[in-house]
């Protein structure tokens, strides 16, 4: 039997196509669904309320706890809990330490690899998983690790030492072709074989508790470099003269296709693709102005990157600039049919600076060609593409070399003078996605789901919106170039999964500074004699804020033994100590209710405020049904 293995981390909302003569084995999905079981996290949760309370425990018990509370409330919403989920049981003393879309290790870095293989050493919460599957590589004709990114590679290290010696073992995959010389030489992977011309993999999209199926819409990764054009859609040239030439290799479609790129494509090339069935996934922004051939061949999603909107024009990537008038229109067209643009914001490309950033943001107030802003992300000249660019001098320019230490290094730094220094790209990471988290929210994690289901931004001042937090908690701002990252958070769109009780200071990296004084707890006043409800009351209903749950800790979340209710936001990384009479009443506002209804306690003078309170710190929501 030969198996086609997917080692933990990866986008658990794929599953893919299988090819014939393989089995498959997803550890990473098998992985992720066992945890997010409700028995597993009850179970993680027993664990810590029965250990001796300290800050990690704490923190982590109320991950858990409000992961819990939003796991049915919608797909968004469950997929921040499951960010939550993987922070909570990944920390200390594991060596992998999980998000929804990335990993950190304890010590090091996945781009060097004498840290992966030290690290692989180490327990992680996976670990077991890994042991179990081993048995059947005893009677296994061949062994193959699929590598997309470099998340996989510590749980793959730890594969590939298990496999019997008398096993085939194979490494496949985009990030396998991309580093197979380097990964060659490390102790794991030195007799493993790294087959040449593997077709990449197709996925599909498929909700975690299901089952994949033919009709789920086929995803297109990033990494394939998909740009779909329009035959001559201007006339009798191709009046391409703001975009330039695609940066794809010189090579014909189909061989740049069976290379793991897909470039440049026509309609038919799509089709050729995708089989005909529905899809979604990552283009070109210049895809939108092939509007109808998008339509055509059966797009449902489609996410896009730009750098920078200035003068009246886009650039996107790979340092090309379109209009943005013919990228309404496409959108338009685009949205006439039901198609959807999620766009990612990536923040400091080469000569970008700050200034242009709110250039960018102003922009944005006019007509716009996305439908969601998914978030903001660090702008990477990554190895695989920079591999395909035709004309560097048109491009960005000339790549430097990576660090020496780094043999695994996932980009190249291109020194140009106006750039955001790297140093500093993660405050601006910070404090440009909290501006955005003030208009709309952001998706839990660049993972296939989140694309998909991202709502349409609302309006600015829609009271059925989510309101953002006074001092939202600040996005985990991975910067590629050096493989670090601020701790504590779970993704690049995302604000912290850790959250903090919220204070005015220390909030710049990372998750809130866990606090010791509550002296920010909400209280309820005392009990007033029964009043009639407002006629403007009537009209208003409120609930719980559909990322944020109230639950009750055995401990203060700096440790001190004091039972204490908390609510906490996963969208928005706030955390508010809850008075010991409101938190309950709180806890179980799930359905839209009047105020009255719902803080009866609280006298009518002071509800309003409350009410208003609540919705600032994103712990309530305004609905009107």
């Amino acid at each position: 039997m030969k198996w086609l293995v997917l080692p933990p981390h990866r986008d658990v909302t794929l599953v893919p196509e299988v090819p014939e003569g393989w089995h498959l084995l997803d550890l990473a999905r098998d992985f992720v669904r066992r945890v997010f079981s409700a028995e597993s996290m009850e179970a993680e949760a027993l664990v810590r309320e029965s250990s001796p309370p300290s800050p990690q425990a704490m923190r982590e018990l109320l991950l858990l706890r409000v992961a819990q509370g939003l796991r049915d409330r919608g797909p968004i919403p469950e997929l921040r809990a499951l960010g939550a989920v993987l922070t909570a049981i990944s920390g200390p003393p594991h060596g992998v330490h999980l998000r929804l879309d990335d990993v950190e290790l304890e010590s090091g870095t996945t781009e060097r690899s004498g840290d992966v293989q030290r690290v692989a050493g180490l327990p992680a919460s996976y670990s077991d998983d890994v042991a179990d599957v081993l048995a059947r590589f005893e009677e296994a004709e061949c062994v193959r690790l699929w590598l997309e990114r470099d998340l996989q590679l510590p749980a793959a290290v730890t594969l590939a030492q298990a496999c019997p010696a008398h096993v085939a073992l194979e490494v496949a995959g985009p990030f396998a072709w991309a580093h197979r010389k380097v990964l060659a030489r490390m102790p794991a992977f030195r007799r493993a074989a790294f087959p040449e011309h593997v077709p990449p993999l197709r996925w599909r999209v498929v909700p975690l508790d299901g089952a994949p199926g033919a009709d789920d819409v086929l995803w297109v990764p990033d990494g394939l470099g998909l740009e779909v054009i329009a035959p001559y859609p201007w006339g009798d040239e191709q009046d391409w003269a703001y975009l330039e030439t695609p940066p794809a290799g010189d090579a014909e479609p189909e061989a740049r296709r069976s290379a793991g790129w897909l470039g440049a494509c026509f309609l038919k090339d799509v089709r050729a693709f995708t089989g005909g069935a529905r899809w979604a996934g990552h283009v070109s922004l210049g895809s939108l102005l092939a509007a109808d051939v998008l339509v055509e061949s059966g797009c449902q999603t489609v996410v896009v990157g730009f750098c920078l909107i200035e003068n009246g024009r886009v650039m996107d990537i790979d340092r090309r600039f379109i209009p943005v008038e013919q990228l309404v229109q496409g959108h338009q067209r685009l949205k006439a049919a039901g198609v959807r643009v999620v766009a990612e914001w990536w923040v400091g490309a080469p000569g970008v600076d700050e200034e242009s950033l709110d250039v960018t943001l102003a922009a944005m107030e006019g007509a716009c060609f996305f439908d969601q802003l998914a978030g903001v992300r660090p702008f990477h000249a990554s190895v695989e593409r920079i591999a395909r660019v035709r004309d560097l001098g048109r491009w960005w320019g000339q790549p430097g070399d990576p660090p020496a230490d780094r043999d695994l290094s996932r980009s190249r730094p291109i020194e140009k003078p106006g750039t955001i220094p790297g140093a500093r790209l993660p405050s601006v990471l910070t404090s440009l996605a909290s501006r955005l988290l003030s208009r709309s929210p952001l998706i839990p994690g660049r993972v296939a789901a989140a694309f998909m289901l991202a709502p349409a931004a609302p309006l600015l001042g829609d009271d059925t919106a989510h309101a953002a937090a006074a001092t939202p908690a600040p996005v985990r701002a991975t910067n590629t170039a050096n493989g670090t990252a601020t701790p504590a958070a779970q993704s690049s769109h995302e604000v912290a999964a850790t959250p903090a009780p919220e204070r005015a200071t220390n909030t710049t990296h990372g998750a809130a500074t866990p606090a010791a004084q509550t002296s920010h707890e909400v209280a309820a006043p005392v009990v007033p004699a029964p009043e009639k409800e407002p006629a403007n009351e009537a009209a208003a209903l409120i609930r719980l804020d559909a990322d944020c749950a109230v639950v009750r800790l055995p401990a203060s979340l700096d440790g001190a033994p004091k039972p204490t209710w908390y609510a906490a936001n996963l969208r928005t990384g706030v955390v508010l100590a809850m008075d010991a009479r409101l938190a309950p009443v709180l806890s179980r506002l799930t359905a839209p209710t009047t105020a009255s209804a719902a803080l009866g306690v609280v006298p009518e003078a002071q509800r309003a405020k409350l009410v208003e309170t609540l919705v600032t710190k994103s712990i309530l929501e305004r609905t009107h049904g």
